[in-house]
């Protein structure tokens, strides 16, 4: 039985846990009947500037104002009451003050409103009493079942209806891009961007103080959307992780999934009594679980945009096989350069490359990838250049550099301080056409051969799109053009990766009582029953144990004859440690001792340590001596977002100054291990190292799954810390020391 199947097996998705972010948004962004409750005459209220942006946009269903104070607004009929609106209505903005808005969402709920937009600030955002007001809201809903987005929010956008329900007057283009973002603001500027760049939008929601509907509830609809390619989420924090993970990692086994975690700070790093906890910041456990449900970070909105943009027009490619294709020899080096930085190969050319290439161009062109045109002005060449490129099997995707927005640089070299010269006017005339006609030809072999075709051009004009028509994926850097192949190619592998496996072949719930449930340990459970903050080290590994993890030989004694006959049971030589809840680092105390090598030296070692005993202890812990391996750490900390989360990398006393550490959300698949271990930056260590075995990869599998499903069936077990796991030269894997941290 495989990990995989074995986890699954012990861990089967929880009905509930897998349903209750599905919410049906239809009626929220595809509405025929819309009421917008608070419209106003003012123009300096929102009730009159939102209204006139849906007006603007040429919403196409049904607008229905209600005002209190106002018989017509923009000149519509408005309507006293929610009541009064004739049914039914399916999508209700609200802009009313803070206090109101409670009951508002209770006459919303009973005159049939299928979904609230709550603009409205002066909530959870502003201190107690508008989070009490909030609660009221998340209360309402949930007893009328609801969707309400908001409170707080810039509201939303939806192409097919044209629907621009916006604070500010945003006008995105249609396209087959999905947008949820936890800042308004932000979410509205970056749309603002795409608009500039002719970045198509599907969909937009600002998701605001989320008291209902959550970023994982979009991410869930967006995923399932026939007019949505590629999901993009802003997010600064997620308050429902695990629906967040069950959410993202079904998305993104259909269609890309591209965030931006905002807030990486260390101020997210809890205090903690063990290394796991100390090394467990934010950072490192969203990087972990993005990683873990295929979700592709950006590292700025802007590139966020960049990568949504390519995965929406191009395909994948099918490897990390870049060709460069040049009209310069400067820019080929540079693009070659970011490639290989970016985690792209720059092959050679094929022989029938070289060979076809030479048929089109002078002599003393590169002849190898980079191609450089060496000037050659020859459109048609260019073009039959190209598709070679394209068509080698060798190549999987290409950069084109220089051949598309070539009119935009003329432009600039006609605009003379005397006035346009119309002597490069011409220029410009002439490369406008080429460039027409050659992203029709990039277009085509994009089409022809199924490989992403990505061009570079000087020209900061270029637009994505012009009048309508199609236009090729464009940057004005290279840099920005390999990164956005990297991150395609790394979704490649994702999906390669996952292929033939369930939707969600990692689970996220702990044991519903089938297979015996959790594993029982009395001297667990008495520790939680008596207020205890840790296991001893004993207790610890025993508890390891139970579930699987490879443990030290050892034996708790209470006499020097038992500490003799303990060690020459194990065999020589052994480590003798005080043993106690309550000894967390017993070293700088004289409660070790080390290389004991005969029945003699345990003697006296034993009576040595007891002498420095100030306390209670539970006896001594006669232990294998674990030596000449190399130190690696496993443990779990629990988040509060994402519950149970399982760590690896390399331990021993430097594991805090190294941090060369991953984190996944238990339990963890067979890829997750693999991921785990490629991450490391000293993975080489678990491989051949230095005349060493590689790891027991079942064994060190069986590690890291124990303390994950350890902390999914025990909730009073705070944090897991393994260091040092010993990887031993022969391969086989052994927990040297073990703490288990129990508390909330």
């Amino acid at each position: 039985m495989t990990l995989k199947v074995f986890i699954n097996t012990l861990f089967p998705m929880s009905k509930n846990n897998k349903n209750n972010f599905r919410v049906n948004l239809d009626p929220l962004f595809k509405p025929s009947r819309l009421a917008f409750i608070g419209a106003s005459n003012n123009k300096m209220k929102w009730g009159y500037i939102i209204l006139g942006n849906i007006l603007s946009g040429k919403f196409k269903g049904e607008i229905c104002p209600v005002s209190l104070n106002a018989d017509e607004v923009h000149g519509i009929k408005t309507y006293k009451t929610i009541a009064d609106v004739p049914k039914p209505v399916d999508l209700a903005m609200v802009v009313t003050p803070a206090k109101t808005v409670p009951g508002v969402i209770e006459e919303c709920a009973a005159a049939g409103v299928k979904s609230v937009i709550v603009v409205t600030g002066g909530f959870g955002e502003v201190g107690e009493e508008g989070a009490a007001l909030q609660r009221e809201i998340a209360a309402s809903a949930a007893r009328s079942g609801l969707p309400v987005v908001g409170p707080n929010t810039m509201g939303i956008f939806s192409g097919a209806p044209s629907l621009y329900a916006l604070m500010p007057p945003v006008r995105p283009a249609s396209g087959h891009i999905a947008f949820v973002a936890q800042s308004g603001n932000l979410g509205t500027q970056l749309m603002g961007l795409g608009q500039a760049r002719g970045i198509g939008f599907s969909k937009f929601a600002s998701s605001g103080n989320e008291a209902v509907l959550a970023c994982e509830n979009y991410i869930e609809y967006f995923g399932k959307d026939p007019e949505s390619k590629v999901v993009m989420a802003y997010i600064e924090g997620l308050s429902r992780g695990r629906e967040f993970i069950d959410a993202a990692m079904e998305v993104s086994g259909e269609k890309p999934l591209i965030v931006f975690k905002g807030g990486k700070s260390g101020a997210g790093v809890r205090a903690a009594k063990s290394h796991t906890g100390s090394l467990a910041g934010v950072e490192a456990i969203y990087d972990g679980v993005f990683r873990q449900v295929g979700a592709i970070q950006a590292s700025t909105p802007d590139e966020m945009l960049d990568i949504a943009r390519a995965m929406s027009e191009l395909p994948l490619p099918s490897g990390n096989r870049a060709g460069i294709f040049t009209w310069g020899g400067g820019w080929g080096v540079v693009a070659a350069d970011a490639c290989e930085s970016a985690g792209l190969v720059v092959p050679p050319l094929s022989p029938e490359t070289v060979a076809a290439i030479d048929k089109l161009l002078p002599p003393f062109w590169s002849r190898n990838n980079p191609i450089d045109l060496v000037g050659t002005l020859d459109r048609t060449a260019h073009m039959k250049c190209l598709e070679a490129l394209v068509a080698d099997p060798a190549i999987d995707s290409v950069l084109a550099l220089g051949l598309v927005g070539t009119a935009g640089v003329f432009r600039i070299y006609a605009d003379t301080p005397d006035g346009v010269s119309e002597e490069f006017n011409v220029y410009v005339k002439v490369f406008e056409q080429a460039d027409e006609m050659f992203e029709k030809h990039i277009l085509g072999l994009i089409e022809k051969y199924g490989k992403p075709i990505i061009g570079v051009t000087m020209d900061s004009y270029y637009n994505f799109k012009k009048d309508g028509k199609r236009r090729p994926v464009v940057f004005n850097d290279p840099h920005r053009a390999a990164h956005v192949l990297a991150r395609m190619t790394d979704y490649k592998n994702y999906l390669d990766s996952i292929s033939g496996s369930p939707k969600s072949s990692c689970v996220y719930a702990a044991s519903d009582g089938r297979n015996g449930g959790a594993v029982k340990a009395d001297f667990l459970e008495a520790a939680l029953a008596e207020g205890r903050d840790a296991l001893s080290e004993h207790d610890s590994k025993r508890l390891l144990a139970l579930y699987g993890a490879p443990t030290a030989c050892e034996k708790l004694v209470r006499s020097r004859a038992e500490a003799a006959d303990a060690a020459e049971a194990i065999g020589f030589p052994v480590v003798l440690k005080a043993c106690h809840h309550t000894l967390k680092h017993k070293t700088g105390l004289g409660l070790i001792e080390l290389n004991v090598s005969d029945r003699a030296e345990t003697e006296a070692a034993y009576d040595r340590i007891m002498g420095n005993v100030k306390g209670e202890i539970d006896g001594v812990l006669v232990q294998e001596m674990v030596t000449g391996g190399r130190e690696l750490l496993v443990g779990m900390a629990r988040d509060a977002t994402f519950g149970p989360c399982v760590i690896f990398g390399l331990g021993g006393i430097m594991a805090e100054a190294l941090r060369d550490v991953v984190f996944r959300a238990a339990p963890l698949c067979e890829r997750d291990l693999a991921d785990m271990i490629s991450e490391l930056r000293a993975k080489d260590v678990i491989g051949d190292f230095r005349g060493s075995a590689t790891a027991d990869m079942a064994a060190l599998g069986s590690a890291l799954q124990a303390v994950g499903r350890i902390g999914l069936e025990h909730p009073g077990i705070k944090e897991i810390d393994v260091n040092p796991l010993i990887l031993r030269p022969d391969g086989t894997i052994v927990a040297a020391d073990a703490l288990v941290t129990l508390g909330d």
